[in-house]
């Protein structure tokens, strides 16, 4: 996992290694083998754009995040309810 990850962040000197990184590619190491699986990230972080996602501002996550929530008012406001309501319990638990 390892070799796989230093690979892509000499591939991808303006992303590097964030967080979660490690997770993706350790899914795909149970299944391939590492120059697959370098393969398979180089794939999924050009082609689908992925790569915005894990940049260190975070700024593709961010519009994902919000895409989300707008789906999630527009189409199931009974499912933003319950993760509204999750939220704030859980942020309530952090003050205690």
């Amino acid at each position: 996992m390892l070799r796989v990850l230093m690979a892509l962040c000499n591939t991808y000197p303006e992303m590097g290694y964030v967080q979660g990184l490690n997770s993706l590619v350790g899914v795909t190491l149970f299944y391939l083998e590492e120059e697959e699986a370098y393969a398979l990230m180089l794939y999924l972080l050009d082609h689908l754009h992925a790569k915005k996602i894990y940049y260190p501002d975070f700024e593709g996550l961010a519009v994902l995040n919000y895409q989300l929530e707008a789906y999630l008012e527009h189409y199931l406001p009974e499912i933003m309810r319950l993760f509204v309501s999750f939220y704030n319990v859980r942020r309530g638990l952090i003050y205690f």
